[in-house]
């Protein structure tokens, strides 16, 4: 969870990094990576963004939980708004 938090304050990850992020959120078992992965993804251009939080939207592991969604929606939309 630390990891992806102080890899993504910078605001931008290596090149070689990014694609990591994006299979974490595709595999992560534990919660609060993923909800940590949500959370970074907003502070990452959205090249880097969107994919980690396509991975996180695919899983249906944290459908019925009560604010994960809502996380996956704010990482999911702020790059976007950050580009127009």
């Amino acid at each position: 969870m630390w990891t992806v938090r102080l890899l993504a304050d910078e605001g931008m990850v290596a090149p070689q990094v990014a694609p990591r992020l994006a299979s974490l959120a595709a595999t992560e078992q534990n919660v609060e990576v993923r909800a940590q992965l949500a959370c970074s993804a907003k502070r990452l251009p959205a090249d880097q963004a969107l994919p980690v939080a396509r991975n996180l939207l695919k899983r249906d592991k944290d459908a019925t939980d009560k604010r994960l969604p809502l996380l996956y929606l704010v990482g999911y939309r702020s790059p976007l708004r950050d580009q127009s």
